[in-house]
């Protein structure tokens, strides 16, 4: 033991009971201080990586609400496609309003410069979609009427003329007429077949 060491033992057997007491708090209280500030430490860096761990779930979270957003989206333009129901093409509309508010909220959260321009490219995609289906929709809604209003319409009266035609030529006596009035109407029928072919099942040989 070096002449320093012993130095200090004996100034602190030298002091009086209650200077020693004293002086122990003191050092139980220094250690409980730098402890404490030790462990406040690792708890920040701890607090920290969880904060960061909270923040990648809730990333992961909205992309997966997006991704189902999407499938479900599509699922139904197509479905809409394939039926021309009605019910469906405001489903589909609605499915498209809500993958835009999930992206819409979704882009303050993501701060990963990477994600945040895929997904505001998705954004873009996504309004690309929806202005394409709105097309197709009223292309659809406007075939709908043509096909109600001018294609039904004027089928039955062509084909019903030539049935008038037929009746008329054989009440007038006349042996020409009702050949070609009967052609004529059965070449109604078969052009009112192929254009429901080609409007209902996309029949290319049927609008030849």
């Amino acid at each position: 033991m070096n002449e320093s060491t012993v130095h200090m033992f004996s100034f602190i057997a030298n002091r009086r009971i209650g200077t020693k007491i004293s002086a122990g708090f003191a050092m139980v209280l220094l250690i409980l201080a730098v402890s404490s500030v030790i462990a406040w430490r690792a708890f920040e860096r701890a607090a920290g990586a969880v904060q960061r761990y909270a923040v990648l779930v809730e990333n992961s979270a909205t992309f997966r609400d997006i991704d189902q957003a999407v499938t479900q989206y599509r699922g139904h333009v197509r479905e809409y496609v394939f039926s021309n129901d009605e019910a469906t093409a405001a489903t589909a509309a609605k499915d498209g309003e809500a993958l835009s508010r999930l992206i819409a909220n979704g882009l303050p959260q993501i701060t990963n410069p990477e994600r945040h321009r895929l997904l505001e490219e998705m954004a873009k995609q996504v309004e690309a979609y929806a202005a394409g289906f709105q097309h197709l929709h009223a292309v659809n809604v406007e075939q709908g009427k043509l096909e109600t209003d001018v294609l039904d319409t004027v089928g039955v009266k062509m084909t019903d003329g030539f049935t008038a035609m037929v009746a008329g030529a054989a009440k007038a006596g006349n042996a020409d007429v009702p050949a070609l009035a009967t052609e004529g109407r059965r070449l109604s029928l078969m052009a009112r077949l192929d254009v429901n072919k080609r409007l209902g099942r996309h029949e290319e040989a049927a609008a030849g």
